[in-house]
């Protein structure tokens, strides 16, 4: 799964997310409960997720998969974003 997330909202991105695997959040009406449904659906899944152009950290919290058999590309201009995460940064 894609997103450019300096141009589309959480709400958005975590409801294209659960669209993927068919699932529809739209009742999940503020951020973190929705992140708490996507997290729920992607939990036993495996998926990369790449989060293009991330300009901070409070972008991606609520988009970062639980842990397990996800994976997560950042691309950012922001060298310091990665180490911030505990991420393996690579240039």
């Amino acid at each position: 799964m894609w997103a450019r997330v300096d141009t589309s909202n959480g709400m958005s991105i975590l409801k294209s997310f659960a669209a993927a695997y068919g699932q529809d959040v739209s009742q999940y009406t503020n951020l973190e409960s929705r992140a708490r449904a996507v997290r729920a659906i992607l939990a036993h899944k495996q998926a990369l997720i790449v989060l293009d152009n991330v300009e901070n950290d409070e972008q991606i919290r609520p988009l970062l998969p639980p842990d397990g058999r996800c994976a997560v590309i950042l691309t950012s201009r922001r060298r310091d974003l990665a180490t911030a995460m505990g991420m393996r940064q690579i240039r």
